[in-house]
């Protein structure tokens, strides 16, 4: 099996390395050791904050695959209910 789960602050995220990912596509990276999520583009990331990550920056980056669910957790208090 190629897919592996992440823990995210939201809840977590399906990450499988057998998908090929191109720009545009949500990944999964890892970073000074911690697990984060971006979007690729083509020279580089830009994570879930906006900031950009290239050139450089990406020396230190781990691609680990693309993010193909994303799933919330439901007990937040702030989360509206429908």
């Amino acid at each position: 099996m190629s897919a592996f789960r992440i823990e995210t602050p939201d809840g977590f995220v399906i990450v499988d390395i057998g998908v090929k990912m191109k720009p545009g596509d949500d990944v999964a990276f890892q970073y000074d050791g911690y697990p984060m999520v971006g979007k690729l583009f083509a020279s580089g990331l830009i994570t879930q904050d906006g900031e950009t990550i290239d050139g450089e920056g990406l020396e230190g980056i781990i691609v680990l695959g693309k993010v193909t669910a994303t799933i919330l957790e439901d007990d937040d208090e702030f989360r509206p209910a429908i």
